[in-house]
């Protein structure tokens, strides 16, 4: 009896201290889940069993129904299910799983951490393609949607933006012509006859801003007389007009047939045909020829658009005709209406 006294209260002891030991280590380690701390309970108290049996000469069986016994409160009943004592130790591992999942819910935060990594590669990806509004033809879209214009009547163009469309008109010739004196003739005869509007515009004191194509064309025609126009007797904002209305056309049916499939000659030939009725014979047998020979190539015109493809090159190509082909008819009719429209052969 004595003995079994000795044995119960070693096993006490040792239970409370497991019991004691085990709250200092769920308080020290509270992210320990309920069925961690349940298996190290079992474990150790098994172990006590074993001690207590080699102390008491008992079986390990019996020393740890003594151990259990030991460790359950006063009044508790073997006829209770164990269920219920199960379902409190279950309720915790909610809380305590949901911090150790915390962290996962976190990791979206890592992305913004990852994006300056990526970020510089595209800015220099990007500085090394063109944007492509930095292109000839995609300016000019821009440029032509910036022209002002009422619809009636006929010439009703602002000047200002009129112009700075125009002054860039003359890089497509790098484009449309292989040949460096074909593009530089071309050239200046655009920028020659431009410079002859702008420079009636301030003899008249008018500003570009406010002024309109038809008005300074009226002025002109009133001030210089029909006559001095068509001869060229003097400089007149009308003879400049109408040869940059004319060298448009040329480069509006250039694309339009470079558009529909043409090859390059073929764009060309088309092209001259439009100006060929101002030229006497022995200009129409120079220029047209070397018209012909400078052209480039439809494969080259498209690769010097610098446009990533072709079928961006010829939407593009379709933008600018759908903008531009309106403004030359209308300066056109504007021209008729004057009778300034000289079928003079030059």
């Amino acid at each position: 009896m004595v003995g079994c006294a000795m044995i119960w209260c070693c096993n006490k002891e040792s239970t409370d201290k497991t019991q004691e030991l085990l709250g200092e280590r769920t308080e020290a380690v509270p992210g320990l889940v309920a069925s961690e701390v349940e298996e190290q309970q079992t474990s150790h108290a098994t172990s006590l069993a074993d001690h207590a049996a080699a102390q008491s000469n008992q079986s390990p069986q019996q020393a740890a129904q003594n151990v259990e016994n030991a460790s359950k409160p006063a009044g508790y009943s073997e006829a209770k299910p164990p269920l219920p004592a199960a379902a409190p130790e279950a309720a915790p591992a909610s809380p305590a799983a949901a911090p150790a999942a915390a962290p996962a819910t976190a990791a979206p935060a890592a992305v913004p951490a990852a994006a300056p990594a990526v970020a510089p590669a595209e800015a220099s990806a990007a500085a090394e393609t063109p944007p492509v509004h930095d292109v000839w033809l995609t300016q000019m879209n821009q440029l032509f949607r910036q022209i002002r214009r009422e619809p009636k009547p006929p010439g009703s163009i602002q000047c200002a933006s009129y112009f700075r469309a125009m002054e860039a008109m003359p890089g497509i010739y790098d484009a449309l012509f292989s040949v460096q004196l074909v593009r530089s003739q071309l050239k200046g005869d655009i920028e020659n006859n431009l410079g002859e509007i702008k420079e009636r515009l301030a003899d008249a004191n008018m500003d570009a801003e406010s002024t309109t194509l038809r008005e300074i064309m009226l002025h002109d025609l009133q001030k210089v007389g029909l006559d001095n126009v068509r001869l060229h007797r003097q400089r007149s904002a009308i003879w400049g007009q109408l040869w940059v209305n004319r060298a448009s056309k040329f480069i509006f049916t250039f694309l339009r047939q470079i558009l529909e499939g043409k090859s390059g000659k073929q764009a060309a030939e088309a092209a001259y045909d439009t100006l060929r009725p101002f030229h006497g014979w022995m200009t129409r047998n120079f220029v047209g020829m070397a018209m012909t020979a400078a052209a480039i190539s439809r494969e080259g015109l498209i690769e010097k658009l610098d446009l990533p493809d072709e079928a961006t090159a010829m939407k593009e190509m379709s933008n600018f005709l759908t903008l531009g082909e309106p403004i030359v008819a209308d300066i056109l009719e504007l021209m008729e209406e004057l009778g300034t429209n000289f079928p003079d052969r030059m």
